[in-house]
């Protein structure tokens, strides 16, 4: 996952290539905005777009260069950028389904605390019911004390993801990031989950101490009859949500667990230790390819011919290598050419059902370098 420490300045490229694709990262000036400066890039790709049709035809031909495109730096995810995210969208929902469970199971257990924290809080509803308070005085306090609890837990919450987020996006290979900023959206949807969730714990404790029985708690008894069966109602209607969503979490847990065992100890058909891979190429600034100058074309071949057999050669007397090999395609990459082909008999039957297969080049010894049967 480091980045190639070997650079070519683009000066010393052969302007004949220069229409093959780049991407350039620049500052906008101060005062200058975005949609000005996708303007004067258009009209250069305008230019160049003529250049190159009357340089090469295009209009008598279906491929064209594309067009140059301004983009915000932190909207650049490209197909074949290597450093782009690999990390599915699916996995991340599934991983926001998780949160939400966990923190319903949180929120439950927290009910739980303040439905007994209300219980033990009985004789001051009382007091304060005989004194005149009325009920929704006593509902806005016992809700305000919930809001508030979970407003302070919400803002530990962001302190500690600030600093997981922070370690994950500095110890994690770019292309396993997933782009989480802390911005204005974040804060206000932590504060809407904040209050909402210490409304929904607050409600339960605040309607049962709505219950009490102002008589029977200030004469120091307990209560009996249809406030015990409430307050079981209670109880039970926290509790079974609780443990079911913490089941569902154990065996998703579970299965996840299981699944990433095997996938650690499948056989993928070759090798997976021992092997060092180096990144090459060859890149010869020669005649174009759309000039015909078979000549030329055979110079340029030969040249990249004897550049590969020299890195082949020079790999194996590196101390402690047991086998070198050469390929355009590792397994599991998709950098390979695709193939259309069908068979004689399906083609002089009339069918036009074709399959597409993927090839590599290979060097000699390859298939024992990658432990391949």
């Amino acid at each position: 996952f480091r980045p190639s420490r070997f650079w070519v300045v683009w000066a010393q490229r052969d302007p004949e290539y220069r229409y093959f694709g780049t991407g350039v990262i620049g500052r906008l000036r101060p005062g200058v905005s975005l949609d000005h400066a996708r303007a004067v890039v258009a009209v250069q790709s305008a230019q160049q777009q003529r250049y190159w049709a009357e340089r090469w035809h295009y209009a008598d031909q279906d491929w064209k260069p594309r067009p140059y495109v301004v983009l915000p730096a932190s909207d650049i995810r490209m197909p074949f950028e290597p450093d782009a995210s690999v990390v599915p969208a699916r996995l991340v929902s599934a991983v926001t389904i998780v949160v939400a469970i966990v923190l319903l199971i949180a929120a439950a257990n927290i009910a739980g605390i303040l439905a007994g924290r209300g219980v033990a809080r009985t004789n001051e509803v009382a007091v304060r019911l005989a004194l005149g308070a009325g009920a929704s005085r006593v509902i806005r306090q016992l809700l305000t004390e919930s809001v508030v609890l979970s407003v302070a837990g919400g803002l530990i919450g962001l302190f500690v993801a600030w600093i997981v987020v922070a370690l994950y996006q500095a110890y994690t290979p770019s292309r396993f990031v997933v782009d989480v900023p802390f911005d204005v959206r974040i804060v206000l949807f932590t504060a809407a989950v904040c209050v909402g969730a210490g409304l929904l714990v607050g409600l339960a404790p605040a309607l049962q101490a709505l219950k009490v029985n102002v008589t029977t708690a200030l004469g120091g008894g307990s209560d009996t009859g249809a406030t015990g069966r409430v307050r079981r109602r209670l109880r039970h209607g926290i509790l079974i949500p609780q443990v079911a969503l913490s089941m569902v979490l154990l065996v998703v847990a579970g299965v996840h667990v299981r699944a990433l065992m095997h996938i650690e100890s499948a056989d993928l058909g070759y090798r997976v230790k021992d092997l060092v891979v180096l990144n090459v190429g060859h890149w010869d600034p020669g005649p174009s390819l759309k000039e015909n100058n078979q000549a030329a074309r055979n110079e340029r071949a030969a040249r990249a011919r004897t550049f590969y057999r020299a890195v082949f050669d020079r790999s194996r007397k590196v101390p402690g290598a047991d086998g070198v090999a050469i390929t355009s395609s590792l397994p599991l990459s998709s950098s390979s050419s695709p193939n259309t082909f069908i068979s004689q008999d399906a083609f002089l039957a009339g069918s036009t059902d074709a399959s597409t297969a993927w090839e590599a080049a290979i060097s000699t010894g390859y298939f024992q370098t990658m432990g391949m049967s």
